[in-house]
């Protein structure tokens, strides 16, 4: 093995020389990095904001989708957002929330007249329930899109309503008798096979006639199916008969987010949304395809509402949220 030559042995020599020079400075790097994690350590920690929501107001006007009593924000609160939408006012830490603060359910109404207004839905992020109107020519092309985009599809029924309107092909009449009923429930259902939901598209008449609703609770326990109660009146005794038939009841709880056709008043529902679902577990929010600034909004505000501590499901999430609410009130 060759030796180390003199010019090696001064380099090595130099080297230990170099590192005998830096050991002064480790004890203060070690303090300075002491002081760091002390300081650290010091640091507040901010609790999750809440939600920024507007104080809420009974207005007393009846809906424009049949006559049941909203709640409208004394004043709206939105924010300019960059993608062109208005979004909810609230803060964010940006962090993973710790707990769920509410679940939130959409329910898209009237779908079935245009596909093109359809189409913005079915491309949104977001879980949705989209409820299809029966016997249009879009009926069944509109329910093979919501499948094939992964989206819940239901049976919006058309039913009777106090006011003098036409709810389209379909409809359930206060007239009919018990076996009309399950023929036109049976032809409507026929369109969207493998449904398990449905809600009333309109009804304020027959919603509030206790036979009838007997009538069509019956026919969903013996199909195994499930009412959503859009509460077109106030006067709704879809509650009182599924109690006395032993069925869980399932509701809209909160405004319908288009019941005007504005920005300010679709962004004050969501946040009220908001608050039903931080108080009750959940809350169930119906809007319509019809309503062109609905999908911009909805995509604009869904990852703030994600970040905020809010999470999105379908109708199908229901039963279980219902239950969860009435174990915690007893």
């Amino acid at each position: 093995m060759d030796k180390p030559g003199k010019g090696s042995q001064r380099s090595a020599r130099g080297k230990g020389r170099g590192k005998r020079k830096l050991w002064p400075l480790y004890p203060a790097l070690g303090l300075i990095a002491a002081l760091l994690v002390v300081i650290v350590a010091d640091l507040p920690r901010h609790p999750q904001p809440p939600v920024v929501l507007p104080p809420l107001v009974y207005s007393g006007l009846a809906s424009s989708r049949g006559g049941a009593p909203k709640v409208l924000p004394a004043a709206p609160a939105a924010e300019h957002d960059p993608s062109g939408s208005q979004v909810v006012a609230m803060r964010s830490t940006g962090v993973e929330p710790r707990r769920v603060r509410g679940t939130l359910i959409v329910v898209i109404d009237d779908v079935g007249y245009n596909l093109e207004e359809l189409a913005p839905f079915l491309s949104m992020p977001l879980p949705l329930t989209l409820s299809v109107l029966p016997q249009l020519p879009d009926t069944a092309r509109a329910y093979q899109l919501i499948t094939a985009a992964g989206k819940l599809a239901i049976l919006h029924q058309p039913m009777e309503a106090l006011a003098q309107i036409n709810p389209g092909p379909g409809t359930i009449t206060a007239t009919m008798t018990r076996a009309e009923v399950d023929d036109v429930l049976t032809k409507d259902l026929a369109e969207l096979p493998g449904v398990k939901w449905m809600n009333n598209h309109e009804g304020s008449k027959i919603t509030s006639d206790k036979t009838v609703m007997g009538w069509v609770l019956t026919y969903v326990q013996d199909h195994h199916l499930q009412f959503l109660d859009s509460r077109t009146t106030g006067d709704s005794v879809v509650e009182a008969a599924a109690v006395q038939m032993g069925m869980p009841y399932f509701e809209r709880n909160s405004p319908f987010l288009d019941d005007s056709v504005s920005r300010p008043v679709i962004m004050a529902a969501i946040e009220a949304g908001t608050k039903v679902a931080e108080r009750d577990g959940y809350s169930v929010m119906i809007g319509h395809v019809w309503d062109h600034d609905l999908p911009g909004i909805l995509s604009a505000i869904y990852p703030k509402l994600l970040s905020a501590g809010f999470r999105f499901e379908t109708v199908g999430e229901l039963p279980g949220l219902v239950k969860d609410r009435e174990s915690t009130r007893h």
